[in-house]
């Protein structure tokens, strides 16, 4: 298997605005472009990459732009790296989803429940478990760089780390 990086996007409008994003087009903000930047090119001090994964959504592919631009590499996209969908919650304040009587905040209890409409953890699991099986078939020489999410991020630990439920 390649060298693997992972980074998250950087601070996007609903991270300021204290949302759920999931798949809904957000922005970085002027502080998150800074960041992005500051991050590629301090990773890229330290590291060199040869291929870039991102996820379709915007505040990722706005991050990946940074490293992609500095390193003149394309970005290859794949929806298996995008946020949990987190449907009817989508761009919703977290103290207002939180209130909800069918909300779960535990994210340890998060494993069957998702949003209506949305994904659960077990369906965000299975597709880093789809896209570790790609990355398996890449050669051992490659340093892939793979900007997505949060709960994505959280979900390939435990895949790599075998804690998954």
């Amino acid at each position: 298997m390649p060298t693997l990086f992972f980074v998250r996007h950087a601070e996007s409008e609903a991270n300021v605005k204290l949302a759920y994003a999931g798949h809904l087009p957000v922005s970085l903000t002027e502080k998150g472009k800074k960041e992005a930047d500051h991050t590629s090119t301090q990773f890229l001090n330290h590291h060199s990459i040869t291929k870039i994964f991102c996820s379709p959504l915007l505040r990722a592919q706005q991050t990946a732009s940074y490293f992609a631009q500095k390193c003149n590499l394309a970005i290859e996209t794949n929806e298996l790296l995008e946020e949990q969908n987190m449907g009817a919650y989508s761009g919703k304040a977290y103290a207002y989803t939180e209130s909800l009587p069918d909300f779960e905040p535990d994210v340890s209890k998060r494993w069957s429940w998702g949003p209506k409409n949305g994904e659960t953890y077990e369906q965000v699991a299975r597709r880093t478990c789809q896209f570790l099986g790609l990355m398996q078939n890449l050669k051992k020489e490659e340093n892939i760089l793979i900007v997505t999410h949060g709960v994505f991020l959280r979900l390939m630990r435990g895949a790599l780390e075998n804690t998954l439920p």
